[in-house]
């Protein structure tokens, strides 16, 4: 069906941002999202789980009562109402629906973009111009080797969707 946005900051809109993501998916990914029957927070999913679906013709979306059908939610390992899980062949990742809050757009885009990626995004850190280095050095002086470095940051914060590498720019300075 025909719809438009005519609110003034265009609440019922996806940013270009998202739009891409969502017209550039490489694979089917589908999101599932548990919410009882009647629960209020379905009003606002199901819309913006539908402009997604609109945006993306490789994404599908479903709402299951995790009571009701209570198989569903143990195939995807699903212990807990209102979680929202994406699945884009054997890659899964979930969220809670409860942490969507005002950026609910931004952290599905995210969660769509986790799955649908062949292999993990890297995260660099540049080196070669003479900067300082963003590495702390070990008791003995000595730089932690960047990759362990990032791969321990990565791991503090729980994301281990990325890989880390140092990337040389230049020849070192002098």
């Amino acid at each position: 069906p025909w719809s438009r946005d005519v609110t003034a900051n265009r609440i019922h809109t996806l940013s270009e941002k998202t739009v891409s993501v969502l017209a550039g998916l490489a694979r089917p990914v589908e999101v599932t999202a548990f919410v009882k029957s009647g629960d209020t927070a379905r009003e606002d999913l199901e819309p913006l789980l539908r402009r997604f679906a609109a945006a993306g013709s490789n994404l599908t979306f479903r709402i299951v009562d995790p009571e009701q059908h209570p198989e569903i939610a143990d195939q995807l390992g699903v212990h807990q109402v209102g979680t929202i899980v994406a699945r884009a062949g054997e890659a899964r990742a979930s969220i809670a629906l409860e942490t969507l809050g005002a950026q609910s757009e931004g952290a599905l885009a995210s969660l769509v973009l986790k799955v649908s990626r062949q292999g993990p995004g890297i995260v660099y850190s540049l080196t070669g111009h003479g900067e300082p280095s963003v590495y702390p050095l070990t008791d003995t002086g000595d730089p932690i080797i960047a990759e362990t470095y990032l791969a321990a940051v990565m791991s503090l914060t729980g994301d281990l969707s990325f890989a880390a590498s140092a990337l040389q720019l230049g020849t070192p300075a002098p």
